[in-house]
């Protein structure tokens, strides 16, 4: 059963005897003469993340808070996981690259420390790490996601998977395409495939079927890849039974030229009053914008350290305590549901949004 985490905790808190220790592990690239702005979304997940801390702190929750600018090499994360202090974690936050998780999946092992992993979908030691949790689902879930949607929403529909030339097979896409054709074998669930050869879409279109939607999937995750294809469909005179799924990174399809979906762990749309104060209260503290847009990093920096914050408040350090699910939580732009196989694995959130974008 889903249990829900009371997030108003901080209404009529008792203080806590020990500060609550985290470290944050993010690149924040200070050395760094060159500006890079790939940085700005780290920076503004701190800064959120920091909100959440200053708000519990107003309720008489205290903590102790060490941040260290792991950059983007492993030499460097390797460094800083040398640093005595961190051994001391109640919850480690980062690192932002994939390339680092290993050597800190090994230390929070080792150590003992919950780890949460913000951003990268691909933490291959969450299947052998108790202490690793994974906010951005990887291929897996995703797949049976959409299997799900496909079975239902489009349940009579024409599923067709198209091979875009010369995609490499480690093209996150490409390993996407191949696995939803498996579950979809598995489901007994019919689709066709077809390989694209020059820039245009007209092997494709052959397959179509006049009376039902027709569902595009490519077997790549780079747009410029498929933008010819998609003009070309655009253009044709049966855009209005196309369904293009597409990734999440790629640019909006143009409104009106095509119906597309895709599917994402952050809500397409966040309003209300805690999103309303959420706003105030950053243009209190920091005299600058955030500069993401969907989705906001900054509010996904201030959910998740809410979450845990409550979480360690409500059960202690040990929040998994050989429970395989932990408390639903719904946050201004992502709803959390972290569940694992057994007490021997990690956790991975498998809240996902079906985001649709309908053709005019």
């Amino acid at each position: 059963d889903d249990v829900k985490l009371n997030t108003r905790i901080f209404e009529s808190v008792q203080p806590n005897k020990t500060p609550y220790k985290i470290a944050f592990l993010l690149p924040f690239m200070v050395g760094n003469s060159k500006a890079d702005a790939s940085i700005d979304k780290f920076i503004e997940f701190y800064s959120g993340a920091l909100i959440a801390i200053q708000e519990a702190k107003e309720h008489g929750i205290s903590f102790e808070i060490s941040t260290f600018d792991t950059e983007k090499s492993e030499e460097k994360i390797q460094e800083v996981l040398q640093n005595p202090e961190l051994i001391n974690m109640d919850l480690i936050i980062g690192p932002a690259y994939t390339n680092q998780i290993p050597y800190v999946s090994d230390f929070s092992k080792e150590n003992k420390i919950n780890t949460l992993i913000p951003f990268s979908s691909k933490v291959y030691d969450v299947n052998v790490n108790p202490y690793l949790l994974q906010f951005n689902p990887g291929i897996a879930v995703e797949v049976k996601f959409i299997a799900e949607i496909l079975n239902n929403e489009y349940r009579n529909d024409n599923i067709i998977f198209c091979d875009v030339p010369a995609v490499s097979i480690l093209d996150d896409g490409y390993e996407f395409a191949f696995e939803l054709q498996n579950e979809l074998r598995r489901l007994k669930r019919e689709f066709s495939k077809t390989e694209l050869t020059d820039e245009k879409a007209a092997p494709l279109l052959n397959l179509f079927e006049n009376n039902k939607k027709n569902i595009v999937v490519f077997n790549t995750n780079k747009y410029a890849s498929v933008t010819n294809y998609i003009d070309s469909l655009a253009t044709s005179d049966k855009n209005k039974n196309i369904v293009l799924f597409t990734q999440y990174s790629w640019p909006a399809i143009k409104e009106g030229q095509l119906a597309s979906f895709n599917v994402s762990p952050f809500k397409s749309e966040f309003y209300g009053s805690e999103f309303n104060s959420y706003n105030k209260q950053f243009s209190k503290l920091f005299n600058w914008k955030p500069t993401s847009n969907t989705p906001r990093y900054d509010i996904l920096g201030y959910d998740l350290t809410n979450y845990f914050v409550a979480l360690m408040y409500n059960n202690g350090n040990n929040f998994s305590n050989k429970k395989n699910k932990l408390p639903l939580w719904s946050g201004i732009q992502s709803q959390l549901r972290f569940e694992r196989v057994t007490d021997k694995t990690g956790y991975v959130n498998k809240q996902l949004y079906y985001i649709l974008q309908k053709s005019k």
